[in-house]
C-alpha cells in the first residue's frame, strides 16, 4: 500500500484514540467519518457454484488469495463460507483519493473467468488413487499430488477423473504431467512377430514364465491374448515384456518323425495325451498329426459245420402262405410297431385282447409282452418292437435277427411249443425281401440249434405276396439242404497313424524326447503271431464270432486265416496279453467240445414228459451223456 495511505491511517488512528471522560459525552458517526477522510467502504463479492463447482472447495480461497497477493495492483482479502467464496475489496466507486486501492466488482469477475479454469481428466481404467493402490500410474500421481501442495492450485483425486482448479497456465502445466503419466502407464496391444509353432510352444511350456510376468508387471495381460500373437502392457514395460517373450519363443529346427509301428495303430488316438506329457518332461512341445484309417475286418465263417443239425433243425421251420391271424400255433407274434398289422390283429382278435393290449403297452412300451388270443385260433399274441437301427448294414441286420431271437427266446422260456411270425419289413419299408427272409430264417435255426428244444416255427407270408413267399421258400430249401448262404459280418476299426513334431528351445531336449517318446512306444505295444494253428478248423462259428468280439472290445486287431492256420494279434501291450489268454483258453475248449462233438454226432438224449411228448436234453448235456455212456458209466456227474 502507498504512503499517503498510511498517513491517511495514522490520522484515522488519532481519532480512535480513546480520550479522557468529561461529564458531556460526544457522539460521531464512522460512516461519516470515512467519508470526510474520503476512505472507501469495503464491499464483498461472492463468487458461488455459478462459476463452477470447485467454489465448493476451501482450498480454493488460498489459491485466489495468493494471485492477488501477488498482484500489486488487486488488493483483495478471501474467505470460504458455505454460499460460496467471499472476495472482500474497496469498490472504485466510493473513492476519488486512493483510486490506486479500489477495483471494481467486474473486473474481479473478469479475474476469476480469464486467469482461472477447471478442469476434469477421466482415467481411462479404474483406479482409487489412494495409498492402498500398489498401481505404478496410482502411485505416480499420488506423488505428483504431494508435490503440487505447497503450490497454489487444487488438485481433487477421485476413483475415475482428476479434478483441478487454478491459474490457467500451472492448470495446462499440471494437466501435462498427468497426461504423460496416463502415456506412461496406458496399457495398449502390441503384436509380437510370432509363428504359430512359437505361440503353442510358449503356451504349453512356458505357461508358468508367463504367469510371472503378469505377476511382476502390473495391467498386464500375456496369455490371454498370446494365441492372437499379443499381449496388452504399459508403454513403458513394453520393450521389456516383448523381449523377454521373444527370448523365451527363440527356438531350434523342428524335429518330425512318424510312428511307423503297425500295431501302435489301434491304440494311437488314446495316447496323444501320453506323448505330450512325455514332451513336457524334456521342455518339448509336442505337435501332433494325425490320419484316421477306417479299417474294415470280415469275421471269417467256420469251417467246421454240423450239417446233419442244421437239416434236422430247418425241418422244424415251415413257411405258410397264409393270413396270420388264422395260424392254429402256441404263439403268434405281432410287430408292436407295425400299425397295419397291430391294429388288424386287434380288429380280429376283438374288444377285450384291444383293452388288455392298451394297459400292458402303458406299462412296457418298449419291452415285449404276452395278451389272450380272444377270437384268434392261437393261444397267446406276443407283442414285440422291431428295433430298427439303420446306421450300417450290419446293425440293420442284426435288428432283424433280434427280432427273431427274443421272440423265439420267449416262447422257449415259457414253454409253448409252436409259433407264427410275420415277414417284417415286406410292407412299407419295403425292404429287400431276400435280406428279410436269411436274417429271418438264419437267426431261427441258430436259435433252435443254441436251445436244443423242439419248437415249431412257421413264417406266415399273406398270399398275394407271391415274391415274399418265393424268398423264404428259397432260403428254407436251402438250409435244409445245408446249403446255408449267410451275410458277411464285419467290425470296423479306426486306425491312426501318428506324425509328431518336436519343438524346443534345446537341441540336446529334442533328441532325448525322441529317444523317450521311442521307448513309450515300444513298451505300449505288442504283437503275437502263431503259425499252423491247424486246431482253428474246428472253431465253431459263435466261438470265432465271441473271439472277435473280445479283440474288438479291447482295441487288439485280430488277422485270422483259419484254412493256413495263421493268427496275429496286435495292439497295446495289455490288451495283447488279455487276448492271447483268451486264445489259448477258447482253443482248448474247442479241442475239447469237438472231441465230444464227435462222441455225441447223430446221437439226440431226450427225457418224455408224457405219453405224446418227449424233451430234449441241452446240447452241452446231450454230449456229457453220450459221452458217460460211451464210457460205460451208469451216471453223469454235475
Amino acid at each position: 500500500m502507498n504512503g499517503d495511505f498510511d498517513l491517511q491511517l495514522n490520522e484515522v488512528e488519532k481519532i480512535f484514540t480513546p480520550r479522557p471522560k468529561t461529564s458531556q459525552t460526544n457522539t460521531f458517526d464512522v460512516d461519516d467519518l470515512l467519508r470526510n477522510l474520503d476512505i472507501p467502504r469495503v464491499s464483498i463479492k461472492v463468487i458461488d457454484e455459478q462459476s463452477g463447482l470447485w467454489t465448493k472447495h476451501q482450498d480454493c480461497v488460498r489459491i485466489i488469495q495468493a494471485y492477488g497477493d501477488q498482484n500489486e495492483c488487486l488488493h483483495i482479502s478471501c474467505e470460504y463460507s458455505p454460499i460460496g467464496i467471499l472476495v472482500s475489496y474497496f469498490p472504485e466507486d466510493q473513492s476519488n483519493k486512493f483510486l490506486n486501492l479500489c477495483v471494481t466488482d467486474i473486473t474481479i469477475e473478469k479475474i476469476i473467468k480469464e486467469k482461472f479454469i477447471s478442469r476434469d481428466i477421466n482415467l481411462t481404467t479404474s483406479s482409487d488413487l489412494t495409498t492402498t493402490n500398489q498401481s505404478f500410474f496410482a502411485q505416480d500421481i499420488l506423488k505428483l499430488e504431494n508435490q503440487l501442495r505447497s503450490r497454489p492450485i487444487l488438485i481433487i483425486l477421485e476413483q475415475r477423473c482428476i479434478r483441478l482448479f487454478g491459474i490457467i497456465d500451472l492448470v495446462k502445466e499440471v494437466e501435462k504431467q498427468i497426461e504423460d503419466i496416463q502415456i506412461k502407464y496406458a496399457s495398449n496391444m502390441v503384436q509380437l512377430n510370432l509363428k504359430p509353432n512359437q505361440i503353442n510352444y510358449l503356451m504349453d511350456i512356458h505357461c508358468d514364465e508367463l504367469k510371472a510376468l503378469e505377476a511382476n508387471y502390473k495391467d498386464t495381460k500375456i496369455i490371454e491374448h498370446l494365441r492372437n500373437a499379443k499381449f496388452l502392457a504399459p508403454t513403458y514395460l513394453q520393450n521389456t515384456i516383448e523381449k523377454q517373450i521373444i527370448n523365451l519363443a527363440t527356438l531350434c529346427t523342428p524335429i518330425d518323425f512318424e510312428i511307423q509301428e503297425e500295431s501302435f495303430r489301434p491304440i494311437a488316438q488314446n495316447e496323444c495325451s501320453n506323448l505330450i506329457n512325455i514332451g513336457r518332461q524334456y521342455k518339448c512341445h509336442i505337435e501332433i498329426q494325425e490320419n484316421v484309417i477306417n479299417y474294415t475286418c470280415k469275421i471269417l465263417k467256420a469251417i467246421s459245420q454240423d450239417h446233419v443239425s442244421d437239416a434236422l433243425t430247418a425241418a422244424a421251420i415251415k413257411i405258410h402262405q397264409d393270413d396270420l391271424a388264422e395260424q392254429k400255433v402256441d404263439l403268434v407274434v405281432i410287430c408292436s410297431t407295425s400299425m397295419y398289422l397291430r391294429d388288424d390283429i386287434l380288429k380280429k382278435a376283438g374288444q377285450s385282447v384291444k383293452q388288455e393290449y392298451i394297459e400292458a403297452a402303458k406299462s412296457s412300451p418298449t419291452e415285449p409282452f404276452e395278451t389272450n388270443s380272444g377270437n384268434l385260433k392261437c393261444r397267446k399274441l406276443l407283442f414285440l418292437p422291431w428295433e430298427i437301427n439303420r446306421t450300417n448294414n450290419y446293425t440293420f441286420y442284426q435288428s432283424i435277427r433280434n427280432f427273431v431271437k427274443k421272440a423265439v427266446q420267449h416262447a422257449i422260456k415259457t414253454h409253448h411249443t409252436s409259433i407264427a411270425f410275420p415277414s417284417i419289413g415286406c410292407g412299407q419299408i419295403n425292404v429287400d425281401k431276400t435280406i428279410i427272409a436269411n436274417e429271418m430264417l438264419v437267426e431261427a435255426q441258430k436259435q433252435l440249434l443254441t436251445g436244443n428244444v423242439l419248437l415249431q416255427i412257421i413264417f406266415v407270408i399273406l398270399p398275394q405276396q407271391i415274391d415274399v413267399f418265393n424268398a423264404f421258400q428259397s432260403k428254407l430249401d436251402n438250409l435244409q439242404t445245408g446249403n446255408i448262404a449267410i451275410k458277411d459280418a464285419e467290425i470296423s476299426y479306426r486306425l491312426s497313424t501318428l506324425k509328431l513334431t518336436i519343438i524346443s528351445s534345446s537341441i540336446t531336449k529334442q533328441e532325448e524326447c525322441k529317444k523317450a517318446l521311442n521307448n513309450h512306444i515300444q513298451k505300449s505295444i505288442a504283437v503275437r503271431e502263431y503259425l499252423q494253428q491247424t486246431a482253428l478248423k474246428i472253431w465253431t462259428q459263435p466261438a470265432i464270432d465271441k473271439f472277435y468280439k473280445f479283440c474288438f472290445n479291447r482295441h487288439v486287431v485280430l488277422d485270422m486265416n483259419i484254412q493256413i492256420g495263421y493268427l496275429k494279434l496286435y495292439g497295446s501291450e495289455q490288451s495283447v496279453i488279455e487276448a492271447d489268454n483268451e486264445y489259448h483258453k477258447e482253443q482248448a475248449q474247442q479241442s475239447e467240445q469237438a472231441r465230444l462233438a464227435v462222441i455225441a454226432r447223430d446221437v439226440i438224449w431226450a427225457y418224455k414228459i408224457n405219453d405224446n411228448n418227449w424233451e430234449k436234453y441241452s446240447s452241452e448235456l446231450n454230449i456229457r451223456i453220450e459221452d458217460e455212456y460211451s464210457s460205460k458209466r451208469s451216471t453223469v456227474s454235475k
